[in-house]
């Protein structure tokens, strides 16, 4: 839905793949699923919002112990520069990383 711009349809879907999760007890894809809903907010604009999405999506496959996706997202969200929260909590995580 996201590639026909029909970003209401992705965010309803969305959430209903985080609800998916919540009633199972399981957040196997929910950092994938927090990073589209960023992605679907960058596109329509709101970018406070979308910031949020991604710095939950960055925290919840540190936590997860998603290695793979979280490479794969750092890589991703630091293309992000105009959101300076969201890259000041990826110097963190990167510091964080050095520090073991």
């Amino acid at each position: 839905m996201k590639a026909l711009a029909r970003y209401d349809e992705a965010i309803e879907i969305a959430q209903k793949g985080l609800l998916f999760e919540a009633n199972r007890k399981t957040i196997y894809r929910s950092a994938e699923i927090f990073f589209e809903l960023g992605e679907i907010l960058t596109l329509q604009g709101n970018l406070a919002q979308a910031e949020k999405y991604y710095i939950r999506s960055m925290y919840l496959s540190l936590t997860t112990n998603n290695n793979h996706f979280l490479r794969l997202l750092l890589i991703a969200l630091k293309q992000k520069q105009n959101l300076q929260l969201l890259q000041e909590n990826i110097t963190i995580l990167e510091k964080s990383f050095n520090n073991i």
